[in-house]
């Protein structure tokens, strides 16, 4: 199955849409990732303690949406009011239950 997954942006605000190749009517999930970037912690306790650890890719939060039968897009908030901003997103969509993406897309967000 082909078909067109397109991630869009506005502020605070993305737009997941979905179009099957063929006229399919299935229910779906759609997921988005807000990433971040070249972080750093300071370790305050175990084997590292006293360490900066350095992280090169991170997932900050993780959204998940249905998506019914016949729709096309979902929406979500992206909150990047916390102390780690958020660099980028990726999106994917898969059939409920089935952790294997049909389609992904992703790219970096404007500074």
């Amino acid at each position: 199955m082909a078909g067109k997954l397109l991630l869009k942006t506005n502020g605070d605000d993305a737009q997941v849409s979905f179009k099957p190749a063929q006229n399919e009517a299935h229910t779906r999930e759609v997921y988005l990732a807000a990433l971040a970037f070249a972080l750093a912690a300071d370790v305050a306790a175990g084997e590292n303690k006293g360490r900066k650890l350095s992280h090169d890719f991170v997932v900050l939060s993780l959204q998940k949406s249905s998506l019914p039968e016949n729709a096309t897009e979902a929406k979500f908030k992206i909150d990047n009011s916390g102390r780690d901003k958020i660099g980028a997103l990726a999106a994917w969509i898969t059939d409920p239950g089935d952790p294997i993406p049909i389609q992904a897309v992703g790219g970096w967000l404007p500074k």
